[in-house]
């Protein structure tokens, strides 16, 4: 990279892609310039869902079965890798419902991430339960 185009870089502000200069702009065209609303607490229900794909997967190799009844049938019909992309489309479409909802009501919709990221977490202490008495 030369010089000129590391000063080109240097040179960025977020400022400049805003939409103030912009009144008429939309929320939802204001969102889509600026991303998610909640990235830190959207990266919370990712980790979840996350470490749940992770304690499954160890858990299923001890033998264990998946609890969630939706999740076992698409394991038993798909095979791990398929349980394992359900549960991360189940994890997206939490998250484009909580941008739909913030496009209404911002403090509602955050307030619906931080109880689906309990939601999410709740499985985890039983399966690192079960996890220690497997091994």
């Amino acid at each position: 990279m030369t010089d000129s185009a590391e000063d080109s870089c240097m040179d960025w502000q977020p400022s400049a892609y805003s939409t103030a200069s912009n009144a008429n702009a939309s929320p939802r065209k204001a969102r889509v310039l600026h991303g998610l609303r909640f990235p830190s607490l959207y990266a919370a229900i990712i980790a979840a869902g996350s470490l749940d794909v992770w304690l499954t997967g160890i858990l299923l190799a001890f033998g264990g079965q998946e609890a969630n009844p939706l999740a076992d049938a698409v394991l038993q019909a798909f095979g791990f890798t398929g349980m394992v992309i359900f549960k991360y489309l189940v994890v997206g479409l939490v998250i484009l419902a909580c941008e739909f909802v913030a496009d209404h009501d911002e403090r509602k919709a955050r307030n619906l991430t931080i109880a689906l990221i309990a939601i999410h977490a709740a499985p985890l202490p039983w399966s690192a339960g079960l996890l220690a008495f497997a091994v």
